[in-house]
């Protein structure tokens, strides 16, 4: 009598235990960029690296939750695209009209809020993405760091504030509201297999 073998899951398990691991770790990781780039705002060349880092960090942030979490990768987009136009709908708002939109664009674009704004949300994605409790509370760490930092150095701190930590926060809870249309899965294969040996028996 042969004796089947079965396939060891010892590499696979120890596979799927360390994923999470790795992802808490990369999610931290990123996350603490913006207070690493704070820390060490007095040189110059961080201070250029500051002004950019936010549109490739919140890139790779959603490559990377859209290889993982498809749901995070849409809410994401979506709380990116809500938060920048409510954020630049509230700053148009406390400015004079001017003919020039210009010029309107880019002193919105220098406030130190709306880069803020722009870590917060990565934040936020990648504090949804993990669930070990350590790497979200780096991740809170970093989001009040960030808020405070942009309404300490912004000429209206409460427009900061509001700019860095109200808009953003908004935003990314306003996405969860959103009804979820994705098709379901039981649907999107057919029937399910109760309902094969269901039809199974009937037929027998």
């Amino acid at each position: 009598m042969r004796h089947r073998t079965e396939p060891d899951p010892g590499p696979a398990r120890e596979t799927a235990v360390r994923r999470p691991a790795r992802d808490a770790a990369a999610a931290a990781g990123a996350a603490l960029i913006p207070a690493v780039l704070l820390a060490m705002n007095g040189n110059p060349a961080v201070s250029a690296v500051q002004t950019v880092a936010h549109w490739p960090l919140m890139a790779l942030t959603l490559f990377w939750t859209a290889q993982r979490r498809q749901d995070l990768y849409a809410r994401g987009a979506l709380a990116l695209l809500l938060s920048s136009a409510a954020g630049f709908g509230v700053f148009a708002s406390t400015r004079p009209w001017s003919p020039h939109e210009t010029a309107l664009v880019e002193g919105y674009l220098d406030m130190p809020g709306v880069r803020a704004s722009w870590y917060v949300l990565t934040a936020l994605v990648l504090g949804a993405a993990v669930t070990a409790a350590w790497a979200r509370a780096a991740v809170v760490a970093v989001i009040a760091l960030v808020v405070a930092s942009a309404a300490l150095t912004a000429e209206r701190p409460v427009l900061g504030a509001l700019l860095a930590g109200g808009v953003p926060v908004l935003a990314w809870q306003a996405t969860a509201l959103l009804p979820d249309r994705r098709p379901d899965r039981r649907h999107a294969r057919g029937a399910s297999p109760g309902a094969d040996s269901t039809a199974h028996r009937q037929v027998d």
